[in-house]
């Protein structure tokens, strides 16, 4: 979970959550509440939203795969996902 922001560059993450898998809350800085994925391998295992943001989520690079309840991506703003960088499951 990010106040303002969380950007990923590279590596392997894992998250496992009850609730919203990755969340970024800044709703009120225009510059700030954004999700970015530029590379690396996330795993996101969420019991509501896997990625969620106030402002944008951007996957520009590496593998997210997106293992859900809720939605695979929840985001008020801009969405911009390469194709073939999101891999999604809806859990029922």
């Amino acid at each position: 979970k990010g106040k303002d922001s969380i950007a990923v560059n590279s590596g392997i993450i894992n998250i496992t959550s009850q609730d919203d898998g990755m969340k970024v809350e800044n709703e009120t800085e225009s510059e700030k509440g954004y999700l970015c994925i530029e590379g690396g391998t996330v795993t996101v295992n969420a019991g509501d939203d896997a990625l969620q943001s106030s402002q944008s989520v951007t996957i520009s690079g590496g593998t997210v795969t997106a293992n859900f309840v809720g939605q695979s991506v929840n985001c008020l703003g801009a969405v911009d996902i390469k194709e073939g960088c999101l891999i999604e499951n809806e859990f029922e």
